[in-house]
């Protein structure tokens, strides 16, 4: 689905950077007030587009989708979903309701029924009485077994809405026209291949998804803006999205160091002593505080230097990292502006991704430099570049109070006080 692979990049970034979740304590709706589509979806769906225009939701593949290539009719304008199941293999799924005149002799049914044997598609049309909805249920898919699947779960009254949590992931969609539901343990089958290529490794991009939330509800806004909202059991700890929620907003100013050939930005405020009480009892929920303790005694020992010491001496506020042309860079805004410093060897080595997560580990951290009030890590090389660079990315609109932001050319994901955002931005 194109609509995936778009979103399924931001999610990545989103979720890779270890703090999240909307901030909006919203009531959890009644199954009777979500789209009745919901209710044709497999309880084991692990993404699910929603529309309310089945002819939106076919404009949202790709030309070269084959479900694309069905022709509605009169049907263009009911609520349709697609979903991905795994059986064996990915399965891909297409319902839409029909209305409550429609009978399996309709012509339009026919039709369409005829256009997904020519597709090589499976396609069965339920009637009312089989599904125990007020109109007719038409679904296509990838597989026939999955048809069976379906009418099992039609059958016994079962549906996606019968998924633990997903009403209460549901709670952002009420009303809407249009919104995305991604099962967090189906990551491995649902995110792009090529989200974060070059930047992490995907098994360790599913596996932050996998501890971030059981849901995630993505609701697309005006001039091609998304909203994310995190869904899981509060009482579990060990998930990231619990976590990081509690955490208040700090200040970021990486806009003002943006270099323009920045492929590739990632800053994380870390309001003290919040942010490290937060990050320490997320570890000790994963059973990662042992591994954490001693990565800190081994850095110790070979700098002679306390990495906690070193964050306490800076007051770091933000932590940032930059990929450019010239290489990888650190970047790290103390409590008060570090005065201008030329490179030089970094006696903390190490010290970044072991205090604030392998998200920020980079290749080469041998230099340190000081410029525009931020230490900068990096190879001699993208150090010196940094130093000398004279064009930043411009006419960038990022609210000062964030938890986080991630920047791709062209695209800008943050989350403040409001919830978490994605958008389209100029460069220039």
């Amino acid at each position: 689905m194109r609509l995936m692979r778009v979103l399924s990049f931001a999610l990545a970034v989103l979720l890779l950077v270890s703090c999240g979740g909307s901030g909006k304590d919203l009531r959890s709706p009644e199954a009777s007030e979500l789209p009745t589509i919901l209710r044709a979806v497999p309880s084991d769906a692990l993404a699910i587009s929603c529309f309310d225009n089945a002819g939106d939701c076919l404009g949202s593949l790709d030309s070269t989708d084959v479900f694309r290539q069905l022709s509605l009719g009169r049907f263009s304008r009911e609520q349709a979903a697609l979903s991905l199941c795994y059986n064996g293999s990915i399965v891909h799924n297409l319902a839409l309701l029909t209305g409550k005149e429609i009978t399996d002799s309709s012509q339009t049914v026919a039709s369409l029924l005829r256009q997904a044997r020519t597709l090589n598609l499976d396609a069965r049309f339920f009637r009312p009485d089989q599904t125990g909805l007020s109109e007719g249920v038409l679904v296509f898919t990838t597989a026939e077994s999955q048809l069976n699947a379906i009418s099992r779960h039609f059958i016994n009254g079962q549906s996606i809405l019968n998924a633990p949590e997903v009403l209460e992931a549901c709670a952002p969609v009420v009303g809407q026209k249009q919104f995305m539901l991604l099962r967090n343990s189906g990551a491995e089958r649902w995110l792009d291949r090529q989200a974060l290529q070059g930047i992490y490794r995907r098994r360790d991009v599913v596996a932050f998804i996998k501890n971030y939330s059981e849901w995630m509800t993505i609701v697309p806004r005006k001039n091609s803006e998304y909203s994310f909202f995190s869904r899981c059991d509060e009482s579990r700890s060990s998930y990231l999205a619990n976590l990081f929620n509690g955490l208040k907003p700090g200040k970021s100013m990486l806009k003002s160091v943006l270099p323009l050939d920045c492929n590739f930005a990632l800053a994380v405020t870390t309001p003290q002593p919040d942010y490290r009480e937060a990050y320490e009892k997320w570890l000790d929920a994963n059973v990662k505080f042992q591994a954490y303790e001693d990565r800190l005694a081994s850095l110790r020992a070979s700098t002679k230097k306390k990495p906690l010491a070193w964050e306490k001496e800076l007051g770091v506020q933000e932590v940032a990292l930059l990929r450019m042309t010239e290489g990888p860079l650190l970047l790290v805004r103390p409590k008060k502006a570090a005065k201008d410093l030329a490179p030089e060897a970094n006696p903390y080595r190490g010290f970044i991704p072991a205090l604030y997560g392998s998200a920020f580990a980079i290749e080469d951290d041998s230099f340190h430099a000081c410029v525009h009030g931020w230490h900068v890590y990096g190879s001699e090389k993208a150090v010196t570049a940094f130093l000398f660079c004279e064009e930043f990315v411009e006419n960038i609109k990022i609210n000062t109070s964030i938890s986080y932001l991630i920047y791709v050319p062209g695209k800008l994901l943050c989350r403040d006080a409001k919830g978490i955002r994605l958008c389209q931005v100029s460069n220039q």
